[in-house]
């Protein structure tokens, strides 16, 4: 089997998040939740890695989303529930701040309502 192997995404401080119509790259998850894509009628959505968390184990079973980078090191994971029409998963209000180090990113993306 000589074929390349499939490999997730590294989440490093060069990842970009997508806007999920046009696939535009944007270094901040808010930029690509407002992609001025031409005729576009759909409420501000982004697309997002979703990842495991080893300072959350609580959160074990639960979609959670890298939402954003912050300082020192740190990200901003959002958990997620609810898969909507449109095939986004609505937002909870649960965030939390975590080292980038512990961040395994399981290959999966979301469509993520800004």
């Amino acid at each position: 089997m000589g074929g390349p192997m499939s490999r997730a995404p590294r989440l490093t401080p060069e990842f970009f998040w997508e806007c999920p119509a046009c696939r535009r790259p944007f270094p901040k998850p808010d930029q690509a939740a407002q992609c001025p894509c031409p005729g576009l009628e759909r409420p501000p959505t982004l697309i997002a890695p979703l990842v495991r968390c080893a300072e959350l184990p609580g959160l074990e079973g639960h979609p959670v989303a890298l939402t954003g980078w912050l300082e020192a090191e740190q990200a901003e994971l959002t958990v997620l529930h609810r898969q909507e029409e449109d095939g986004a998963l609505r937002v909870t209000g649960y965030r939390f701040c975590a080292a980038r180090e512990t961040l395994e990113p399981t290959g999966a993306f979301a469509f993520v309502p800004a």
